[in-house]
């Protein structure tokens, strides 16, 4: 302890009650069905909750039947799963592939003597050969997600306002889990999940801090999340030659791979006969293997998990280290290509390559909004975290105080018939005018007017105006004047009122016009015709959000939903001839008006 602090015995004690508890929350996945090949997702829906991502974990349980045949392999657990990945607000934030090759290579680099017990918590066993199945083959587990994904390794904060998804996809075969006794030549086993938890801590923070991460969300402040992502390689067959070039991937500058770690492997996959990995003759490369943790961790002690003799006879995986590099250079994309040159021919080996790179997450918890970011221009990415993750759109929704539902229908007339129209709510303009010109086009009449953009004490003579200028002896237009009378202008007993299709004093959007477009984003972000019913559900929860967003953006005064010029350029010459029909003298005639209006909605649609 420095002198200074010895001798302050004046300081004042100081206690940090920001974090008030933490309690971890079981999520369960949407379907009970754990077979091979099965996707298996685990969202959390809550919003207003705190999820602590770095510690969460996921508990199995389960059976494999004749335990007395075979036994679980290192890190057995994670060889039952072919590829998990993370969705936040419906984009995949991070994903890892070949998972029990992945998390093997990375959890032989990162463990340590000191947390083996927690390594052999989640499966693994290759010190001490101790098995987590009892007698029967029944097993459960605890496995932390951070040996699976590097965000939940590297990022240790928590997340706000966020919608999270967990995907698991289980492996086509579990025989890689497990390995067969000795004397045993071969079996039948069947691997059986009946448990798949995920267990997630929640902070509960005062009252102080809350208020803070409120305002926080509220300025519609980006966040930034760095983490190191895992990607693996497989090279299935060598072949016979003994030097190979293997082209792995073209990276971006900003993801230009950090590590790449490299194991071989050969005559184990998919069989029950050997250990994954042989015992290979390489040359001894532990130094570049101790070396990982001082350079990944940042630290200046190696204290790695296997000692010589183990990394020689249980992995002898090869460390590249290529964490320093020439970032300042202008290439916008790096080719990251593998030679392997052998003594003798590789015939049967299988490689494995495992790329760590950097990755950096933009992300806006009003909006929910994910991007890329590339930290040197400071500038959001143009295109979104993946190419096949769907397109996050902008929040719109209408500006109607209250929310309606109008149920339109035409017959084969063009009669509109509105199911239920709430106190206030009007009529659409577009509907009324297509009900109208249906009716115009069935009897062939096509010179329409837009009676909706008078005022209503006008209606009348706007309408005797409009009879005097039809044709004598026509049944056609009588048949239509009619209709009109009966279904829109009659003061007595209309179909309609004309309260409530009448729009001289309205200059919004109408809420009709609004369900029309939700309606047709909606089946766009199906994009298909009859889409499953989990599909649908995901499609419901990502709209949900949508309408979260804007709300909370109504309640700030802010618009959400962008007017297109045209639109705005023809309400502004609609209330122009209002203004001259209106005027005193007026500077124009009302039949002249309406051809006006008529003639500048046509064109606009």
């Amino acid at each position: 302890m420095p002198e200074s602090d010895i001798l302050d015995i004046s300081s004042r004690y100081e206690t940090d009650s920001k974090i008030t508890k933490i309690e971890y929350h079981s999520y369960t996945p949407y379907t009970t069905s754990f077979n091979n090949n099965d996707e298996i997702r685990i969202p959390i829906q809550q919003t207003d909750v705190y999820p602590y991502l770095h510690e969460s974990f996921i508990f199995l349980e389960g059976m494999f039947s004749e335990p007395d045949k075979v036994k679980l392999f290192n890190n057995g657990y994670s060889y039952l799963f072919e590829q998990i990945r993370l969705e936040m607000n419906g984009i995949e934030i991070d994903s890892t592939r070949v998972l029990g090759i992945t998390s093997s290579l990375k959890g032989y680099l990162s463990g340590t003597p000191d947390n083996y017990n927690c390594y052999e918590n989640s499966g693994w066993n290759f010190k001490n050969a101790t098995q987590s199945a009892n007698d029967k083959g029944e097993f459960s587990a605890c496995i932390p997600l951070k040996y699976w994904l590097g965000f939940f390794e590297d990022y240790r904060k928590i997340l706000v306002n966020s919608r999270l998804e967990l995907i698991l996809t289980r492996s086509h075969s579990d025989l890689n889990a497990l390995r067969l006794k000795s004397g045993i030549n071969t079996t039948t086993v069947k691997v059986t999940l009946n448990k798949i938890v995920w267990k997630v801590p929640h902070i509960t923070v005062d009252d102080g801090e809350r208020l803070k991460l409120l305002k926080l969300v509220e300025k519609e402040k980006s966040l930034f999340i760095p983490f190191r992502s895992f990607e693996t390689f497989e090279y299935p067959e060598l072949g016979t030659a003994k030097k190979i070039v293997w082209n792995l991937k073209t990276a971006s500058k900003l993801e230009k791979p950090r590590f790449i770690i490299i194991g071989l492997q050969k005559g184990r996959k998919n069989t029950l006969e050997k250990d994954y990995f042989t015992k290979n003759n390489f040359t001894l490369l532990y130094d570049m293997y101790t070396s990982f943790q001082e350079s990944y961790y940042e630290k200046s002690i190696r204290n790695p998990i296997l000692s010589p003799s183990t990394f020689l006879s249980n992995a002898p995986i090869i460390v590249i280290d290529t964490s320093k590099q020439n970032d300042s250079a202008t290439a916008s994309a790096v080719d990251v290509q593998l030679e392997i040159e052998a003594s003798e021919s590789l015939t049967g080996v299988t490689a494995y390559c495992l790329l760590i790179h950097d990755r950096i997450v933009e992300y806006v918890p009003f909006t929910r909004e994910i991007f890329t970011y590339d930290p040197e221009t400071k500038r959001q990415s143009m295109h979104w975290k993946t190419p096949t993750s769907p397109r996050m759109k902008k929040a719109r929704i209408s500006k109607s105080k209250f929310k309606a539902m109008l149920i339109v229908f035409f017959d084969i007339k063009g009669i509109i018939f509105v199911e239920w129209v709430p106190s206030g709510q009007n009529v659409n303009q577009y509907y009324y005018k297509e009900a109208v010109y249906r009716k115009v086009v069935d009897v062939d009449l096509r010179n329409d007017y837009v009676s909706s953009e008078v005022p209503i004490e006008q209606l009348d003579d706007l309408w005797l105006i409009i009879e005097s200028e039809k044709p004598e002896n026509n049944e056609k237009v009588e048949e239509l004047l009619n209709y009109y009378i009966e279904t829109w202008l009659d003061d007595l007993t209309p179909r309609f009122s004309r309260y409530i299709w009448n729009h001289w004093t309205n200059t919004d959007r109408r809420t009709t016009n609004d369900l029309e477009g939700w309606h047709y984003a909606l089946n766009k972000a199906a994009g298909r015709n009859h889409p499953s019913i989990f599909e649908f559900m995901v499609i419901l929860q990502k709209e949900y959000t949508k309408i979260e967003d804007d709300m909370k953006l109504l309640q700030r005064g802010k618009k959400v939903k962008r007017i297109y010029n045209k639109y705005v350029k023809l309400e502004q010459r609609i209330c122009s001839f209002k203004e001259r029909v209106t005027s005193d003298p007026p500077q124009m005639k009302w039949i002249d008006y309406l051809d006006n209006i008529n003639y500048l909605i046509k064109h606009n649609e």
